[in-house]
């Protein structure tokens, strides 16, 4: 989400799946660090039987690639959180952005009902 909502449903959409996200935050945390520390461990392992030359059998292998997300993992956790609140601050101005809409959409109505309210009494 990089760009303000256009309507109250977008935005609905938006401030319901935020909501969504951040009353899970919790569960994502403490997920994380057991699965960075059990493919610590898988490495760990891969590393030491390589070094034995090998022979015992690897469930799993690890790749580099593996490897580079898992040490990137606490900045892509860092990053998903700085957009998290990124994405509040986006709400927030779509919310303001509509409301100032829908205040001066209503100011306009109003104008008019005034004004037919002349001309009738008049």
């Amino acid at each position: 989400m990089k760009t303000q909502a256009l309507d109250q449903q977008e935005l609905k959409k938006n401030k319901d799946k935020y909501a969504e996200v951040m009353s899970k935050m919790a569960i994502f945390e403490a997920k994380r660090e057991p699965i960075k520390k059990k493919f610590e461990f898988l490495i760990s392992e891969q590393d030491n039987d390589n070094e034995r030359g090998g022979g015992n059998i690897v469930v799993i292998d690890i790749n580099d690639e593996d490897k580079e997300k898992l040490a990137g993992l606490d900045q892509a956790w860092e990053d998903f959180k700085v957009g998290l609140e990124e994405a509040n601050v986006i709400i927030k101005k779509s919310y303001a952005t509509l409301k100032s809409e829908m205040n001066n959409t209503l100011d306009d109505f109003k104008k008019e009902v005034q004004e037919k309210r002349k001309e009738f009494l008049s």
